[in-house]
C-alpha cells in the first residue's frame, strides 16, 4: 500500500484503530503497517487541549449552561437492577461536547470500552429548544452488541449527502476470537435517530486453528461483508474519501479526578466544543 493511499485512509476512517484490538490480540509489526492508524490514541482536553479561550456565541454559552447543570443527567450510571451493565465499571470512559449533525444544538455523549471483548458503548444526549437534554439512544443500557469506537478517536472526517444528513465516519475494532480481529468502517447520522451503517471491514488473522499454527492474513469484505479484493476494497474507501469536506475532533473529557467521578466544569465543556469546532 502506498503512503498517499495509507494517508489518505487515516484520513477516512480517522480512528486509532489499533487501541481496540490491541488488547485482545498480539498485533505483529507487519500487520500495524498494513492498518490504518492514527498517531494518538484516547486523550483528554484536560491534558492535550492547546487552544487558547475565545469567545463562543451566547446560544452556545447557554447550552453549555444546560449541559452544566444537568450533570446527573449524562454523568455514568452506576449499576441498573437486574444487568450486568455498569457505566462506572466501564475499563475506559470519556465524555466529550459536540454538534454531529450540525443543527446548532450541541450534545453530550459518553464513550467507553466494556466486557473482556472491548466492546464499545456510547450515548448521545442533546440539548433541545425548550432548554433540556434529550436522550438520542438507549442502547449503550440495554444492548451488548459493539458499537463505534468513538472513545478512541481524534480526528474523524465527514461528508453531507443530497438529502442534507451529516455523516461522520467512524470505526469499530472487534476481537475475532482468539485469533484475530475485524476492523468494521462505518459511517454514523445522528439526524434523525442514531443510524451507524459498514462501509467496509478488514480481517487480520494471526491463528489457524485447524493447523494449529501461526498465520498473517489480511482479508477485506464489503459493507454486506462479502469477501471483496484487495483492490476493490480500497475502490470503496476511495469513494467515501472523495466525499469527505471536512474533519472534527473529539475533545474527550475524563470523568475521573483522581480516581473519583468529578463533574466537569463550565470551562472544559467549553474547551471541549473548541476542539469538536476547531477553533
Amino acid at each position: 500500500m502506498n503512503n498517499l493511499r495509507k494517508k489518505a485512509m487515516s484520513i477516512l476512517l480517522c480512528s486509532s484503530l489499533l487501541a481496540g484490538c490491541a488488547k485482545e490480540a498480539d498485533i505483529t509489526a507487519s500487520s500495524t503497517e498494513s492498518a490504518p492508524t492514527t498517531t494518538e490514541e484516547t486523550t483528554t482536553t484536560e491534558e492535550t487541549t492547546t487552544n487558547e479561550t475565545v469567545d463562543l456565541p451566547d446560544e452556545i454559552d447557554e447550552q453549555l449552561q444546560i449541559i452544566h447543570d444537568n450533570y446527573e443527567t449524562w454523568m455514568l450510571q452506576p449499576a441498573i437492577p437486574n444487568h450486568d451493565m455498569d457505566e462506572q465499571s466501564l475499563q475506559i470512559a470519556n465524555y466529550a461536547v459536540t454538534d454531529l449533525d450540525g443543527d446548532g444544538m450541541l450534545e453530550v455523549i459518553k464513550s467507553g470500552s466494556a466486557g473482556t471483548a472491548h466492546n464499545s458503548r456510547n450515548i448521545f444526549y442533546e440539548v433541545t429548544e425548550e432548554g433540556t437534554l434529550e436522550l438520542l439512544n438507549e442502547d449503550f443500557a440495554t444492548e451488548w452488541a459493539s458499537g463505534p469506537d468513538l472513545w478512541s478517536m481524534d480526528e474523524f472526517g465527514y461528508y453531507t449527502d443530497e438529502n442534507g444528513t451529516r455523516w461522520n465516519l467512524t470505526s469499530d475494532c472487534m476481537s475475532d476470537g482468539s485469533y484475530g480481529c475485524v476492523y468494521e468502517y462505518d459511517r454514523m447520522s445522528i439526524d434523525n435517530g442514531i443510524i451507524i451503517e459498514p462501509v467496509c471491514y478488514e480481517k487480520f488473522v494471526y491463528y489457524d486453528f485447524e493447523t494449529e499454527s501461526a498465520v498473517d492474513l489480511h482479508l477485506f469484505y464489503d459493507a454486506e461483508y462479502n469477501e471483496i479484493t484487495e483492490d476493490e476494497y480500497y475502490q470503496i474507501t476511495d469513494e467515501y474519501n472523495a466525499l469527505v469536506e471536512g474533519t472534527s475532533r473529539f475533545g474527550w473529557i475524563s470523568p475521573r479526578v483522581d480516581g473519583d467521578l468529578t463533574q466537569p466544569t463550565l470551562e472544559q465543556l467549553a474547551e471541549s466544543y473548541q476542539t469538536f469546532i476547531g477553533s
